[in-house]
């Protein structure tokens, strides 16, 4: 068992989006005898928190005179309530720490970290020589291959992993097959920040298919399930999405015909042959089956074939030239949503949906976590990223919507979530 599970309380609240977890959560930061630390996904939501909860405040930057961090550090000194945004949570150090750690702080985490466990790029070859011309070593005690800087100093061109490794946990992962041997590391947030807090909370929704769920089975972390029911915590409720059946329209018709076998639309499927523009014509003639203005239409497929699956109408100086994530996509025409969005209501508006992915957690991943003894369910861990897309729709607003899911896989998985019977699925 990890330190987390030793010294912390960790409550996972698992329940659908519009359940009430937050209108939870502002009641509880505002009656708690404790400071709070709540992470949140985007500033939005950290706007959002500050105006519900008058006692609550968050790291500003002030005029390129305090950091974001000093500002934080100055406020746990002080033991106020805190909201960020995961990104500040990445930068916390050996100082953050203590000072969550003697003013006694909670974690709230609202949704999952989408990057706690991540591979790292870089070449197998150099990561061999820079463990044998020692420039990081396997820590020894560890349950999970972990790797430790030695000390002697990098080179400029591998800075960072010299960085991450002193800030992050670093993961080893060694594949071999009859004739090669490769080698991977996969970074995550260190496990010290979680060890900091006597009582983590989680607010999420299929907590079993995220990568915080495999982080924690990694780390042998114990954590009670429970569920927010009319804004009230309850013991856990269990996962069904019957109640939206009536809400979601799937498309049944000849354009599913590209998904019927297993790994249809998976990242490999679209690198082979002419695969990509096959799902570009099906979505674009989907689009035009359901008759839809462009502001209400949202689509989205693996990050790595944008380009080749997108069609060239899809294209408009109102939706965005470049799929590129530091870009923010206009709401007001088609726009591309990437599948791992979580927690924003910025597409609020959209009312027909395209979901041309057939999701499977990466092979490096889900090797370096099964060959640590984690159970991966790719199936929940494909159902999860789906309905988190789904729910950026007016949806949230309990409003009706319509979605195309070509992958057989895919869509018979969201018409289980929602009730139907074996004999009704398509």
């Amino acid at each position: 068992m990890s330190n987390i599970s030793k010294f912390t309380t960790t409550d996972v609240v698992d329940s659908v989006m519009g359940s009430g977890k937050s209108t939870a959560t502002i009641d509880y930061i505002k009656n708690s005898d404790n400071p709070v630390l709540l992470i949140v996904e985007y500033d939005t939501e950290v706007d959002r928190f500050l105006n519900a909860i008058p006692e609550i405040v968050s790291p500003k930057q002030d005029n390129g005179y305090l950091s974001r961090y000093d500002s934080l550090v100055n406020m746990l000194e002080s033991g106020e309530s805190i909201v960020s945004t995961h990104q500040l949570f990445s930068k916390w150090d050996d100082k953050v720490l203590h000072l969550i750690k003697a003013n006694g702080y909670e974690l709230i985490m609202d949704e999952v970290l989408s990057g706690v466990l991540s591979q790292v790029p870089i070449d197998s070859q150099d990561i061999v020589n820079l463990i044998e011309d020692d420039y990081m070593v396997q820590e020894f005690g560890s349950d999970i291959p972990k790797l430790k800087p030695t000390g002697k100093p990098f080179y400029k061109e591998y800075s960072r992993i010299e960085q991450k490794l002193r800030n992050k946990d670093i993961y080893l992962s060694v594949e071999r097959d009859a004739v090669n041997k490769k080698l991977y590391i996969f970074e995550a947030p260190s496990a010290k920040i979680f060890e900091a807090f006597h009582k983590i909370t989680i607010l999420t929704y299929l907590f079993d298919g995220s990568l915080l769920s495999n982080y924690f089975d990694l780390h042998d972390v114990e954590y009670e399930l429970k569920s927010v029911v009319s804004g009230e915590m309850t013991d856990y409720q269990g996962a069904s999405g019957e109640q939206f059946k009536d809400l979601i329209t799937i498309y049944n018709g000849k354009h599913n015909e590209i998904g019927r076998g297993r790994y249809a639309l998976s990242l490999r499927w679209y690198e082979r042959g002419n695969n990509p523009k096959v799902a570009s014509k099906a979505v674009r003639s989907v689009f035009n089956n359901f008759k839809v203005e462009r502001n209400l239409f949202a689509w989205s497929v693996h990050k790595d074939v944008i380009d080749k699956v997108a069609h060239s109408d899809f294209h408009s100086k109102r939706s965005f030239a470049r799929y590129d994530s530091k870009q923010i996509p206009y709401s007001d025409d088609i726009t591309f949503i990437s599948q791992t969005t979580r927690a924003s209501n910025q597409y609020k508006n959209k009312a027909v949906m395209a979901y041309c992915s057939n999701t499977f957690m990466r092979p490096v991943l889900r090797n370096f976590l099964t060959d640590n003894g984690v159970d991966v369910q790719e199936d929940k861990f494909a159902l999860s990223q789906l309905i988190q897309w789904i729910w950026r729709s007016r949806i949230r607003n309990g409003e009706p919507i319509a979605i195309y899911i070509p992958s057989k896989r895919m869509r018979q998985l969201l018409m289980a979530w929602l009730g139907y019977d074996k004999n009704e699925m398509f």
